[in-house]
């Protein structure tokens, strides 16, 4: 029985991947045509999205430009064979990992490979128009990597007394296509008494890990609050989680006499100058879940991280929604809400990182900020035993490398 259901999957998957070949080639090109107009059609609907596309020839001559001058991203195809079997890559590698999409209620089959493809190209970041073979192989390990799939039922990490007695438990999830990465690192506090389970939730790291000459290389797309799985908080889970939240500001402890003057004399009212580079204007929580997170990828032995600060494509499609709006108060109200959710995307991922950093120690260096070189804030890391500079970070980071029932694969 199990063997006959082996093969009728087996038989199933290559119907998939013959209906893929066919189609593909029809589908990639409505879909760079839509995003030239700035809305791709899927399942009977226009979907917001924009950007252009040239094509060159193999003499490097421009064989198609899908051009409009109100697009922001242009994708740039030097190899269009390679492109396209890249782009049937991918897809399959999407059916094949099982990546959640929302219902679709006409041409399932060709609605779902568009659904593929616009979110890939809606994640895509600046560099990655410009090579989109390199990006689309990238993309295709993310989904394939399974770096920390010894965390997929969850783990409980002991991590010390500084916390309540808390453990950490961190779980690998899976994300729909609509997300940044098809995985995410799910970080909360947990205690287990006679009373019953409490949790903190601290926060989400979306990201994807490919291999760069040889070497695993964690690219970081977002640290955001996750939702709360309790969904009635109980007095004595609220009293918990406030006596959590009191003991996460400790975090702070020494970092403001270490901080630049620009933002001393800015809090002290001396100055409206705000200094974007200070580490002090981060969620507690969120340090605490980036520098597990950074512990988590020492321990696997992964040296180098790339935060990814901007998404043309989903700063875009907000940005044109807001100028389709004909009343202009909201209009504005939606513009605003566009920089604002970007100033949280950018700016203060990109501080929160540099915040561990200066936690670890040395052990974590910065090697550019973003448009140095690439378009990365680029860290690299050192040996795995550190001293940390917070004796709550250090605890954790410490009970996360000196776990004996993980081990690295």
């Amino acid at each position: 029985m199990v063997l006959s259901y082996k093969i009728a999957n087996a038989i199933f998957f290559y119907d998939i991947i013959y209906l893929v070949v066919i189609i593909m080639l029809d589908i990639i090109y409505e879909v760079l045509l839509g995003a030239k107009k700035g809305q791709v059609p899927i399942d009977g609907e226009d979907w917001p999205m924009a950007f252009n596309t040239v094509i060159y020839d193999q003499n490097g001559k421009v064989k198609h430009n899908y051009f409009n001058e109100k697009n922001m991203a242009t994708l740039v195809i030097r190899n269009e064979k390679l492109f396209e079997d890249l782009m049937t890559e991918y897809v399959l590698a999407c059916i094949q990992g099982e990546r959640k999409h929302f219902r679709l209620v006409s041409d399932v089959y060709g609605n779902r490979y568009k659904v593929y493809m616009a979110f890939l190209f809606t994640n895509f970041s600046t560099e990655d128009f410009l090579s989109p073979e390199q990006a689309i192989k990238r993309h295709i390990e993310y989904i394939q990597d399974d770096t920390f799939s010894y965390l997929d039922e969850g783990y409980d990490f002991i991590i010390g007394d500084k916390l309540n007695d808390c453990a950490l438990e961190v779980k690998r999830c899976g994300q729909g296509v609509g997300m940044e990465t098809p995985y995410k690192l799910d970080f909360n506090l947990v205690k287990r008494d006679r009373q019953g389970r409490y949790s903190y939730p601290l926060a989400e790291v979306s990201y994807g890990i490919a291999l760069e000459n040889d070497e695993k290389v964690c690219y970081v797309y977002s640290v955001i609050r996750q939702k709360d799985r309790v969904k009635e908080v109980s007095a004595d889970e609220l009293t918990f989680r406030k006596k959590i939240n009191r003991e996460l500001y400790k975090l702070n402890d020494g970092v403001l006499e270490d901080e630049l003057d620009d933002l001393k004399a800015f809090r002290d009212g001396e100055s409206d100058y705000y200094p974007e580079g200070n580490i002090t204007d981060v969620t507690h929580s969120f340090v605490l879940a980036a520098t597990s997170f950074v512990t988590l990828l020492q321990k696997e032995g992964i040296e180098k991280i790339k935060i990814v600060p901007y998404l043309p494509v989903r700063y875009a499609s907000r940005y044109n929604a807001a100028m389709n709006v004909t009343d202009l108060l909201k209009a504005a109200e939606m513009k605003e809400r566009n920089n604002r959710i970007q100033e949280n995307a950018t700016n203060k991922l990109l501080r929160t990182f540099r915040r561990v950093m200066y936690h670890l120690n040395g052990s974590m260096e910065m090697v550019s900020v973003p448009y140095e070189y690439d378009e990365y804030m680029t860290f690299t890391l050192g040996e795995q035993l550190q001293i940390v500079n917070n004796p709550i970070l250090e605890d954790v980071s410490l009970g996360i490398l000196g776990d004996e029932n993980v081990k690295s694969l």
